[in-house]
């Protein structure tokens, strides 16, 4: 379907609309948490994290502080380099920040309206990230490469899942690296499971502010995991807590807030039901009490649901639409207030029957008879009601010793 095509005044009423939304999201913060009444000096500092109505600025020495923006101020981004104050003694309110310095590069994506948005501030460079499997698109690597060359930043290609490269598809990505090679861009092959290339791979990413890039199932997400693992003699510790000890969670992260480590408070398949009211002590330690979260802490959670408590029919029955605006009521609001405290949501979305089919193949390798083994597989994935990586797992670990 064709995107629809605004004219100059639609487009002006959707920008100042988003204005708007943004000062309300500001306004609301600042009643949350005020800024302090006694700022310090105009300092220079970075943004590392955006949370709608705030962000989380670090100063020189890489000390964070969260900060409001002032309303005449453009889109703040990660990666912008700003001015900012702190308070003139610690823990009397928050920082603002009251200049943007001139960026050196704008990473922008389309919004739904067709209009760029930025997305990234800063960036020196663009590390695009490809794969044996799923089978790479030379059109969606080009996008990413106009993109990098019309924002003015470098751009490194990265073939991931190296040790899945098997005699069949080396001569297919040979071809496609030899041209990204020929018009002068790096590629590097690595591999998250055996470690091959992470050498090169850090020494591309010394020094500089990078982005991954790249379609779902490339192993970005391997990569940082991989790479993290170089800073465990550093002092970076993960930690998982299950749903049930939630209750816990403020005591945990107290405990953590004067330990010299850096901890990652790992929380898998998280999902609460009617009458469970362990989702509050995950939105006080986010950022819902008067304490600030310790800056040596940050939490991960992953979820089937996309504001991870469950949502009826009825909870929308309270909202009401003023002017053109829509108004939740006070369940939806308290719903997804838990889902919206966490600065960053990647969404994984259900694969096709030929990813699906690729992933079977990959797992079984050589078979006599190809075509039954996907008859079999439709049929495995349509009993139980889609396909995934893990329904793919499971009907090998069902037939693997039958085909």
């Amino acid at each position: 379907m064709a995107k629809r095509k605004l004219n100059r005044r639609q487009k002006w009423r959707i920008e100042k609309i988003q204005a708007e939304r943004r000062q309300r999201a500001q306004r609301r913060a600042g009643q949350e948490n005020p800024v302090a009444t006694a700022l310090g000096d105009e300092q220079l500092g970075t943004v590392v994290a955006h949370f709608g109505g705030q962000v989380l600025v670090e100063d020189e020495a890489g000390v964070p502080a969260r900060c409001h923006f002032r309303a005449n101020l453009e889109q703040l981004v990660v990666g912008d380099r700003v001015i900012w104050q702190a308070p003139r003694v610690e823990g009397e309110g928050d920082g603002v920040v009251t200049a943007i310095e001139p960026r050196q590069s704008v990473l922008k994506r389309p919004d739904n309206y067709g209009n760029l948005k930025p997305v990234a501030a800063n960036v020196d460079r663009l590390l695009v990230v490809f794969a044996p499997m799923p089978v790479p698109s030379t059109a969606l690597l080009d996008r990413y490469l106009v993109a990098a060359e019309l924002s003015g930043i470098p751009a490194t290609l990265v073939l991931n899942k190296a040790d899945l490269i098997d005699a069949e598809s080396r001569d297919a990505l040979d071809h496609i690296t030899d041209i990204y090679r020929d018009l002068d861009y790096p590629v590097i092959e690595a591999s998250a499971e055996d470690g091959a290339g992470l050498a090169a791979l850090k020494t591309a990413l010394t020094g500089h502010t990078c982005a991954f890039v790249g379609q779902s199932g490339v192993g970005k997400s391997s990569l940082v995991k991989a790479l993290l693992n170089e800073y465990a003699p550093r002092g970076l510790r993960m930690i998982e807590v299950e749903k049930h000890d939630l209750v816990d969670l403020p005591e945990i992260v107290d405990d953590l807030r004067e330990r010299a480590q850096r901890f990652v408070v790992y929380c898998d398949d998280i999902a609460f039901e009617d009458g469970e009211t362990q989702y509050k002590h995950l939105k006080s330690v986010l950022e819902g009490s008067l304490e600030l979260p310790p800056e040596n802490v940050r939490l991960y959670a992953t979820s089937n649901r996309r504001h991870l408590v469950s949502e009826y029919q009825a909870d929308n029955e309270q909202s009401r639409v003023v002017g053109r605006e829509i108004h939740h009521g006070d369940v939806v609001e308290e719903k997804i207030s838990l889902s919206d405290r966490f600065g960053l949501s990647l969404s994984f979305y259900p694969i096709n029957e030929a990813q699906y089919f690729q992933i079977v193949d990959h797992l079984f390798g050589e078979v006599a008879d190809r075509d039954r083994l996907h008859i079999l597989a439709r049929r495995f994935s349509m009993e139980r009601g889609g396909r995934s990586g893990r329904t793919a797992r499971q009907f090998y670990n069902q037939f693997v010793g039958e085909l």
